[in-house]
This record gives structure tokens, sequence and C-alpha cells, in this order.
């Protein structure tokens, strides 16, 4: 593990302002200290607890978890961001650092498996995954709601940070799913593919990043979650009903979501007994 900036530190900007849409500053640069700040509060952990008779202490994250369980997990694809090599790699959220799965830039994979070309000009893309059984193995089959209403809270808080630094972000949940699994070494069965959210906006006069060929399948001991873990089939055909085969899916599930209407973007007044808490103090308490 990569240990990331250590003093991310933020934006300053107050929640309420952000959160109204009429924030007006010039972008922030995306480096790697933006990039740590942004997966600190949206996937981190943000402080501890130790019994008082001693024990096992219980770390609490910056996104809330039904039962504390955490069954989110996010992976970074990127292009160089200082420190940062360009690769594929996942997030720490105890060390706050990242695990190096892939060298190289690998977005133009992305791009195709969502079929977005503007993926691979983003100058990074999160990948937002599911282990059931995190969840399930406490609320059964329920617990596929769970993983939606968790990494939906983690890109809530991504979002607004985003939109404090003044950086463009973007939510894809219609994608090729064995193409994104297959890039971050997710197997679709005991950890699932969620969502993508791209930040920041690329340089218009580099050159789009081409997407690759088929790459290997990653070759990397890992952890089972639990001896062993417990399998819920209404809950796996309930996931393989959405899934999305290959890349003439997409466009049709996204006409098919856009024909149900888009949501109207207003500015929001910000009320004058509003504090001036900053959005980084607000995600923290």
């Amino acid at each position: 593990i990569v240990a990331l900036p250590t003093d991310p530190g933020g934006s300053g900007e107050a929640a309420a302002t952000v959160l109204s849409g009429r924030l007006r500053r010039d972008p922030a640069a995306f480096d790697a200290r933006v990039l740590a700040r942004l997966l600190f509060l949206a996937a981190g952990v943000t402080r501890v607890s130790h019994p008082r008779g001693g024990g096992d202490p219980t770390w609490f994250r910056a996104a809330m978890s039904a039962g504390n369980l955490h069954p989110i997990e996010v992976y970074v694809v990127c292009d160089r961001l200082g420190e940062v090599p360009a690769g594929v790699h996942h997030f720490a959220p105890l060390e706050v650092g990242l695990t190096t799965l892939r060298e190289g830039d690998h977005r133009g994979v992305l791009a195709a498996a969502t079929v977005a070309p503007e993926v691979a000009a983003a100058p990074c893309g999160l990948v937002l995954t599911g282990i059931p059984f995190r969840t399930a193995w406490k609320y059964g089959e329920r617990g596929y709601r769970h993983l939606f209403w968790d990494a939906g809270t983690m890109v809530g808080n991504l979002l607004a940070l985003a939109e404090a630094h003044r950086l463009a972000a973007r939510v894809y949940v219609a994608f090729v799913d064995r193409a994104v699994a297959e890039l971050i070494g997710a197997d679709g069965v005991d950890e699932l593919a969620l969502a993508v959210v791209t930040i920041g906006r690329g340089d218009a006069q580099s050159p789009a990043v081409a997407a690759a060929e088929p790459i290997a399948g990653l070759d990397v001991m890992t952890a089972p979650v639990a001896p062993p873990p417990i399998r819920f089939p209404l809950l796996q055909e309930a996931h393989d009903d959405g899934r999305l085969g290959d890349a003439g899916a997409v466009p049709t599930w996204r006409a098919a979501a856009a024909s149900l209407g888009l949501p109207t973007l207003d500015e929001l007044d910000v009320p004058t007994r509003t504090g001036a808490e900053s959005l980084e103090d607000v995600i923290l308490r």
C-alpha cells in the first residue's frame, strides 16, 4: 500500500454554499492531494472507538452504512496524478493509501466499457463495487439494496466535494459489467461493479486514450471475506437481470432511462441562519 498525502487539507467552502449550487470559483488543480481528500471523505476511516474494558476497536467511516458493515470498495483508474502513477489502484480506507493492481493508463478500457469517450480524457475514474456477503450475512437478500444505498451515500459525498473544488464530475451506472469487473479484478459474484464516477475534465489538447485490447485477468492473492462466504441465489439473480452484456446494450439502457425524464437542476437560496461550517467538517461530523 502506497500512502496518499497525509494532510489532504480542505476546500474551505461552506457546505450550504456548495450544496446550493451557487458556488463561484475557478476549478482547483486536480492532483494527488485532492484525490486523497475525495477518497478519505467518501470512503476513509475518520475515527475509531476503543471500548473501555478492552476488546476490538470499532472504526467509523466518512459515509454511513447500516450496521456499520460497509460493503462498498473503491478503485481508482487514472493517469499520473503527481506522485500517484498511472494505473488501476485499490483504495485502502484504513491506511488512506493505494494498492496498485495494474500499471499504466487504462482509462480507455473504462471508456469503452461505459461507451463514453469522454471517460478516457477525465484525469480519474472511480469504480465503486459492492461485496454482497458483507451486508447479506445480516440482512439476507435485502442486503442487495444496501449496496446501492451505501454507494449512493458515497457518490453524494464525491459529487459535493467535486463541486466544492469546481471539478467536473459525472456518474455512470450503465456499462458493460464484465469489462469493468475484469479491469479491477472483481468476479461479478462475490464482488459486483455498481458505478463509475469520473472526476475532472481532460485536456482538450491531449489525444484521447484509445480503448485497449481485452486485458488479462489479475493474478493476485485475496483474503476471503468470510470462511466461507455464503452466496444468496436470489440476490445474484436480481443482479444478473440488470447486467449489460455488450457495448450495444449501454446506449439502449440510457435511452430508456432518459425517456423517464431528467431532473431539474435549480439553484437554492441559502438561508440567512446557515453557518459557515465547511463541507469537509460537515462530512466528518
